[in-house]
């Protein structure tokens, strides 16, 4: 399951749930990604709604801070 950042308001949701048909409008991929509840609005409740943590959640649009460890 691929988890996104939702570009309206900022939570994290599942792009299989958010957009069960794909994440594509007429062949040409999506510009601006929305949450569940920005979309129809309700959430929903398949998992807790949470604010995006970089430093944590790991998204398909969004720059991962998460590694593996430090160099030395």
């Amino acid at each position: 399951m691929a988890l996104f950042v939702c570009d309206v308001c900022g939570t994290v949701d599942s792009t299989d749930i958010a957009y069960p048909d794909g994440l594509m409008d007429g062949g040409k991929p999506l510009t601006e990604l929305k949450c569940t509840e920005c979309q129809t609005g309700t959430w929903h409740e398949l998992f807790e709604k949470e604010a995006y943590r970089p430093e944590f959640d790991v998204v398909i649009n969004r720059p991962s801070g998460i590694g593996l460890g430090s160099e030395k």
